[in-house]
């Protein structure tokens, strides 16, 4: 998780401030803190954030010293400080300097969900530096303990306006995150974007590279010096175009888990942002994420990727897993995706899908209708055999994770109990996970479970009343019309032998509760045989 502006608020230096406004960006991100005590807005324009780029999620220190009684002055502040991609000020020495904050201060941030912070009033032995220290510390020990850089990628990226949501503000982003200067280059190795670290490099650095368009990491270390780590990859995604990504890191070096997670940090971000208008989605490779962060019950980036696409994550509470059958089953697969985006529509917010592994995942909002339910199975597998799995009643993600671990490993034991099933459900995974349980307590428990099925066997060999129960109970739901069809013999003789086994057992094998134990003789019988 990364630091917002809540954990700030809990630092010695800031236990005794006030949030007077912008309190609906309380949870925001904070990258880092500044001072700033200019009082022309134009200065903040043409010289801090000029073209109205952004400069990272800061949060800023001042005392307006040079504007305390200019209220105009200070409210224009605010405004190219939000513009430029600040979070919020906080303010010094009222009733010291500043005699006091403005109500038309207070309103103008609320209006722009620009954080707004006073200092104890009437202090004049307040430090910028306690503060300062305190956010800086929190931020590195978070960093130090927490590798999640897409998802502190994707929170501050969404939480921006859309003019400012593009592949500029997430390498600049990255920068900062790394400490080290990023490029994206293109396939003529021209600069795509690039932030450097520090910022004052981006001369020397933009030259280097423009001069030296092709030369080998040896090449790169005669420029930047045998002390400088240099990472390059290059991403090739989908719909995506070719572009490399490079990052060279001074002093201490970065770890292998933090390169490979800034890596897919910026697919994610390219799948996205990539053409730079910040509303274009070639989201091949985010919806993966998406899909594998549900999966993987990574709540805080799946909301922030759900919000990107607009799919609130909070009422998808059904799993689908679509096995193809045939030899190429990732062809499969991919053509079954189209025709669920085909059926559930493209433009639609109310679902995820991707193809994992070979198999087609899809996330959904609970359908009620079985008919709806029908429909969907037969649009998606309508030009292909699939084996189908329908996991319902998901209502946190840890469920999720809970089925897609089950599945994982219980499979292929519920398509040994259950072979001919076209659709499984999370009880059968279950259901499964039980046999196997009882099927490994040992031979003599086995032995001891299974013996009323021996009875059966050793009774009457010519009259299989075994293979009957167990055909009844897992193929035919209980159906004394569907057994008789499945083994080939009259409706009577299927009653004749259940009369039989009534007898032998105790107790009817088709009613409950005790047909639960006879239930899973069979299936237990079947798994291990």
């Amino acid at each position: 998780m990364s630091v917002s502006v809540s954990d700030l608020m809990a630092l010695p230096s800031l236990k005794r401030a006030k949030v007077l406004a912008g309190k609906n960006s309380m949870e925001r991100p904070v990258t880092c803190i500044s001072v700033l005590e200019s009082i022309d807005p134009g200065v903040l324009v043409e010289d801090v954030f000029p073209k109205g780029e952004y400069w990272g999620g800061e949060i800023v220190i001042t005392g307006f010293l040079n504007c305390i009684d200019d209220i105009d002055r200070q409210c224009a502040i605010i405004r190219k400080l939000a513009d430029g991609g600040d979070l919020g000020l906080i303010i010094y020495y009222v009733g010291v300097h500043l005699p006091k904050i403005d109500k038309r201060l207070i309103e103008t941030a609320d209006e722009l969900d620009f954080i707004l912070i006073s200092m104890p009033e009437n202090e004049p032995t307040l430090r910028y530096g306690e503060v300062i220290n305190d956010v800086m510390g929190c931020i590195y020990r978070d960093r130090n303990r927490n590798e999640a850089i897409a998802t502190e990628l994707l929170a501050g990226i969404s939480a921006l306006p859309k003019h400012q949501q593009t592949m500029d503000t997430a390498v600049k982003m990255l920068s900062d995150r790394l400490s080290a200067s990023v490029l994206l280059r293109g396939p003529s190795q021209d600069i795509l974007s690039m932030a450097t670290w520090p910022r004052s490099l981006t001369p020397e650095i933009r030259d280097a590279f423009e001069t030296n368009r092709s030369l080998p990491e040896s090449g790169l270390r005669q420029i930047f010096g045998d002390n400088v780590q240099i990472f390059r990859e290059k991403i090739d995604e989908g719909k995506t175009r070719s572009v490399e990504l490079i990052i060279l890191k001074e002093s201490q070096p970065l770890e292998e888990s933090v390169l490979r997670q800034s890596l897919d940090a910026v697919k994610i971000c390219l799948s996205i942002w990539g053409d730079g208008s910040g509303t274009h989605f070639d989201s091949e490779f985010a919806m993966r994420e998406l899909v594998m962060s549900i999966l993987n019950d990574e709540p805080m980036k799946m909301r922030q990727l759900g919000k990107i696409f607009g799919i609130d994550i909070r009422t998808l509470h059904e799993m689908w897993i679509f096995e193809p059958l045939t030899g190429d089953r990732l062809s499969d697969s991919r053509q079954a995706l189209m025709r669920c985006r085909e059926y559930l529509g493209e433009d639609s917010r109310n679902y995820a899908a991707d193809v994992i592994g070979e198999n087609l995942i899809l996330f959904l909002p609970t359908m009620e209708n079985r008919k709806d339910a029908e429909e969907l199975k037969n649009a998606v597998t309508s030009e292909g055999k699939y084996r189908v799995v329908r996991c319902t009643g998901l209502e946190t993600t840890t469920n999720v994770r809970d089925a897609w671990i089950r599945y994982k490993e219980h499979m292929k034991d519920a398509v040994k109990i259950f072979p001919e099933q076209e659709v499984y459900t999370l009880g059968e995974l279950e259901f499964a996970e039980e046999c196997r349980t009882e099927a490994e307590q040992g031979i003599g428990a086995v032995d001891s479970f299974l013996e009323p099925l021996k009875k059966l066997e050793e009774a009457n060999r010519e009259m299989a009343l075994e293979q009957t129960l167990e055909t009844l109970l897992l193929d035919c739901r209980g159906s004394l019309t569907d057994t008789s069809k499945r083994l080939f013999v009259h409706l009577n003789t299927i009653k004749y032998r259940l009369g039989k086994i009534t007898e032998l057992l105790g107790y009817d094998p088709t009613k409950m509760p005790e047909s639960f134990r006879a239930y899973k003789m069979v299936a237990v019988r079947r798994l291990i045989r």
